[in-house]
């Protein structure tokens, strides 16, 4: 059986252009998640993009983020692509 060499999509790139793997490299974005106990809602902030939303769902807050970041970076005219979202939640429980 012969053998296949894969390489990474971004050094197969970068021999065939002018593109180094370096300039397409995905940016990563943080995006904080916050538990707002007196609206009951989650919140996300990313000041990179820059991207505030709300949502009594964290599953329905991430599929926005995940939505609504790229339209905000290409608005921006901000490198979207590859992206890269990194979720830091929060949330704070007190006794009592």
């Amino acid at each position: 059986m012969p053998t296949v060499a894969l390489q990474s999509p971004y050094k197969a790139l970068s021999q065939h252009s002018d593109i180094s793997a370096e300039s397409i490299a995905p940016y990563q974005y943080d995006i904080k998640i916050l538990w707002d106990e007196d609206a009951r809602v989650w919140v996300a902030i990313a000041e990179d993009i820059p991207l505030v939303l709300e949502s009594a769902s964290f599953d329905t807050l991430v599929e926005r983020v995940r939505l609504a970041a790229p339209e905000i970076l290409e608005l921006n005219t901000k490198p979207f692509t590859p992206l890269h979202l990194r979720f830091l939640a929060e949330r704070i429980i007190a006794d009592g």
